[in-house]
């Protein structure tokens, strides 16, 4: 008889390919994804060989808890997941730009609604209106969420 359900292991994977295999590195709109402990996110650094201030450097993010956009953005960085296709380039927090217009841009280009993109950045939709919002100039988006919107507009799930 074959297994239909996949198994996970608890252990600590060693590998990229052993990590894959974790819940935490399925896409959001898998019905299997979990979303990330902390545990994960120590066994990625070590798989990686990073440290806290290069998880800082990478997601531009000093939140501790990480949203699904960060997350993912540290999986492609680590090579544990790949892009879907190769027009998307290697993720560059210099390319940061977190002006509303192109953000809205974004997420008119994705075809999804706002509280469809916040879900998917890891937001709800309250929070993540305000990171659209001029009038909160000390509430810029993070570049992960920047980067997950440009991901979206390319329309590739």
């Amino acid at each position: 008889m074959t297994e239909k359900t996949p198994q996970y292991t608890t252990s600590t994977p060693t590998t990229a390919a052993a990590f894959r295999n974790r819940p935490c590195a399925l896409p959001f709109s898998d019905l299997d994804y979990k979303s990330p402990t902390n545990k994960d996110l120590a066994a990625l650094a070590a798989l990686a060989g990073w440290n806290h201030d290069d998880i800082i450097k990478i997601t531009n993010c000093n939140n501790p808890v990480f949203s699904y956009a960060a997350w993912r953005l540290l999986l492609l960085e680590a090579g544990i997941v790949a892009p879907k296709n190769t027009v998307i380039t290697a993720p560059d927090a210099k390319e940061h730009n977190p002006n509303e217009n192109y953000l809205r841009e974004l997420i008119e280009r994705s075809g999804l609604s706002v509280t469809a993109c916040a879900k998917r950045c890891g937001y709800n939709k309250g929070n993540f209106i305000k990171l659209l919002d001029s009038r909160e100039p000390e509430l810029k988006a993070a570049y992960s969420v920047q980067f997950c919107l440009e991901v979206l507009a390319l329309k590739l799930d």
